[in-house]
């Protein structure tokens, strides 16, 4: 099928009537202009107070194309027994929405208390609110995907038909991909659709509450002992919603939404390694995922603040020196950490898509994607100048990790969202029915039941 040119999913994107692929080129400016103001203030020979504020201002001079069609409200679809009447009109929002004027206060105060001992002593810490890595590349997305200038079409991608079995367009050439189905055999990609991001009018620039607090002691033979805590809470961050889903059209057993068209619930129009059977069955017909999504529009996201998430830190680190020459550091870290949504794309519907989820759209802490609990770190380091002043450097580093989150997904879209991204249900036990198991291997539904039991058992997902 390869060679032939027979895909069993074909999209690509191609200017609509009236322009070209380059007019959905993102150009655009954007500015940060900050002021900020600090002073610090000996209270007597052991306190010292640092207090102070910055000021951030957002400048954006351009903004996107404004699409009329996707302001519109929605018009609801319906599912009456099999007919499927899908969404139409647009999302009730502005896709010319900007950060520009977006203003943050952010207040801080720190002190430095040193204690009147023998050794070295102090206390030290902080709070204050500060913006975190500017979110540049998803401002950049509604410049992106417009809704106007581009059109996506296919077939056999989310929310469209499947590619007719047998039918061969396909050639690696990119200057020359089948956007018009006349000539190209039993094809018919149907109405080209479009994608349109949007930024909420409320959005901001990721931001964070952050308090520290910390010990630092220097102990017998010139070691340091240092022990600090650090509490974090998201104030803005950012996650993405989809807009084009539509109403969902069915609840699982285990509570979350379906968005299927009412084929997409028969045993019959599935195989067993969770696809869809190809070529569907004259009783398959309609087999969609997102089965009221407006059929005008493909990929269509919102970027919106949250203030879910947050994270503690709490690090101890042992320092010290021998024989002249020879530095040495051990240190150990705890972490707990939670977020809404991890950010690993530049694309906002990737973003949305990476986030595991019970129901899509959900707005739920989990444990953060860069969370590692617990991490154990040494050093040492031999240093002489042989020639003047210039000195020779030799280390050696280790660094030990665990505690890295990960989560169980179905292998396919369970929910037919158009998204792989889908957490396990695990059923209450062996044999409560909230499940149907298939036969495989010819040893029966019970023999696929327990071996699913088993691995459950094995990784502590009971």
């Amino acid at each position: 099928n390869f060679q032939r040119g027979r895909p069993t999913s074909y999209q690509t994107q191609v200017g609509a009537p009236g322009f070209t692929i380059n007019d959905g080129v993102a150009n655009w400016d954007y500015r940060d202009v900050g002021l900020f103001l600090q002073d610090t203030w000996a209270v007597n020979y052991n306190l010292t107070i640092n207090a102070g504020f910055r000021v951030d201002r957002k400048f954006m001079g351009v903004d996107p194309i404004f699409n009329a069609a996707a302001a519109a409200q929605r018009v609801a679809g319906s599912i009456v027994g099999n007919v499927v009447t899908r969404e139409t009109g647009g999302f009730g929002l502005r896709n010319d929405v900007t950060i520009d004027g977006d203003l943050l206060f952010q207040p801080r105060l720190g002190f430095n208390y040193t204690f009147d001992s023998d050794r070295p002593m102090q206390l030290r810490g902080g709070v204050g609110l500060f913006e975190g890595a500017a979110a540049n590349v998803w401002l950049s997305n509604p410049y992106s995907n417009t809704g106007i200038a581009t059109r996506i079409t296919g077939c056999g991608f989310t929310g469209v038909s499947a590619c007719p079995a047998g039918a061969a367009f396909f050639n690696p050439n990119p200057d020359t991909q089948v956007v018009d189905p006349d000539g190209a055999g039993p094809l018919s990609f149907g109405t080209p659709t479009a994608n349109v991001d949007f930024l909420s009018p409320n959005l901001s620039q990721p931001s964070v509450w952050k308090a520290s607090l910390a010990f630092d002691h220097e102990l017998p033979n010139g070691m340091v002992f240092s022990a600090e805590y650090i509490r974090t809470q998201v104030k803005d961050g950012i996650f993405f919603r989809h807009l084009n889903l539509g109403a969902p059209t069915r609840q699982g057993a285990d509570g979350r939404d379906l968005f299927w068209t009412p084929t997409g619930y028969t045993t019959e129009c599935w195989n067993n390694f969770g696809n869809s059977v190809n070529p569907l069955p004259a009783g398959c017909a309609g087999f969609r995922s997102r089965a009221l999504s407006n059929a005008g529009y493909n990929n269509v996201t919102i970027a919106e603040n949250t203030d879910e998430g947050g994270g503690d830190n709490l690090s101890l680190t042992l320092s010290g020196s021998f024989l002249e020459d020879f530095r040495w550091s051990l240190g150990y870290s705890y972490t707990e950490a939670t977020e809404v949504s991890w950010l690993s794309s530049s694309v906002a519907n990737s973003n949305w898509q990476s986030v595991s989820v019970l129901n899509a759209n959900e707005e739920v802490e989990a444990n953060s994607a860069y969370l590692v609990k617990d991490r154990f770190i040494g050093q040492l380091t031999w240093s002489r100048a042989f020639f003047g002043d210039h000195r020779t450097s030799v280390g050696v580093v280790y660094e030990g990790r665990s505690g890295k989150p990960y989560s169980w997904i179905y292998i396919n879209d369970l929910n037919g969202d158009g998204a792989t991204n889908d957490l396990l249900y695990i059923p209450t036990a062996f044999g409560s029915g909230q499940v149907v198991f298939r036969d495989l291997n010819g040893n029966g539904a019970t023999d696929e039941e327990q071996t699913f039991w088993n691995i459950v058992n094995a990784n502590g997902l009971g």
